[in-house]
């Protein structure tokens, strides 16, 4: 038997491209490459493409300091 590995899914996505993830969030390109260089954000590389996993944009949204009550 195969086991079913459940699958995040944020914004309707399992990944996302630079671009999506920028649209999805409502943030630009700098900040999104500033949080990687940082080491804030993970990426993974297909080819020459920069992928970002939905895991990966929950993990880093949940990261985020809250804002005030």
């Amino acid at each position: 038997m195969s086991e079913t590995i459940p699958l995040l899914v944020v914004a309707g996505k399992a990944a996302f491209s630079v671009e999506g993830f920028c649209e999805a969030f409502g943030i630009g390109r700098n900040l999104v490459y500033d949080q990687i260089k940082d080491k804030r954000l993970k990426i993974r590389k297909v080819g020459r493409r920069t992928i970002i996993r939905a895991e990966d944009a929950k993990a880093w949204l949940d990261a985020l300091p809250e804002g005030p009550d």
